[in-house]
């Protein structure tokens, strides 16, 4: 369950139950723009309003090798959210108003969690002693 909780009187202003069964835990969570952009283990992103909790949408990637530790830090380039994959080496990004995967690319796995940063247009991406850097483009 994902919990927004007031930190001025601790009490708790909504929350949202991830029902699917593979589930284990969230490994990305972003807050943009009213919107709150969650990456859990077995392959699933969801974009929750933040003011309210309820679903906008919610997105299964079908291609993952590994049910546990698919994704890490997530980042918004323009109109996606970036998400690294661990377990397939692959990028993925998704409109952030529909959830559409819009692509992917394959990043090599070196070790280490991966992390992204956001600079004009280009996100760069830490794998182990590596950078990887991109420009996202329509599929």
């Amino acid at each position: 369950i994902v919990y927004a909780i007031s930190l001025s009187d601790y009490h708790i202003l909504w929350s949202y139950e991830m029902t699917d069964k593979d589930f284990d835990r969230v490994n990305s969570i972003l807050l943009y723009d009213g919107n709150l952009f969650l990456a859990a283990d077995y392959g699933c992103v969801y974009c929750l309003n933040s003011a309210n909790g309820k679903l906008n949408w919610k997105t299964k990637i079908t291609d993952v090798d590994h049910p546990l530790n698919l994704f890490c830090e997530g980042c918004i380039v323009k109109n996606y959210f970036v998400i690294p994959c661990w377990s397939n080496g692959y990028l993925y990004y998704f409109d952030i108003n529909t959830g559409k995967i819009k692509g992917k690319y394959y990043v090599p796995v070196f070790g280490g969690r991966r992390h992204c940063y956001v600079e004009d247009e280009y996100v760069y991406i830490t794998t182990g002693s590596y950078i990887t850097r991109l420009r996202l483009k329509e599929k």
